[in-house]
């Protein structure tokens, strides 16, 4: 046995959530000249340095038993480095 179709989901699941709404809110936001949430947080802390929590939190759409979508919860929570503290 072997757990890569769970693993396979889970990491389907955090692309979806990473989709932020979708290209057009993402677009809207430039257009509005802001940077997304996760592009803050990348331009503030030490780089490489942030680990998401609770990534998989929101509403999942489910057809005929079957993720179809999934939808993000609007916070974005994790632990960084700040000039190396």
């Amino acid at each position: 046995m072997t757990w890569q179709p769970e693993v396979d989901e889970i990491e389907w699941r955090k692309q979806l959530a990473y989709r932020m709404g979708g290209e057009e809110r993402i677009k809207d936001q430039h257009d509005r000249g802001k940077l997304t949430v996760r592009e803050r947080i990348d331009a503030l802390i030490d780089p490489g340095s942030f680990r998401e929590r609770f990534v998989l939190a929101g509403s999942a759409v489910y057809e005929d038993g079957k993720l179809k979508d999934f939808v993000a919860r609007r916070n974005v929570f994790g632990l960084a480095r700040l000039d190396g503290s």
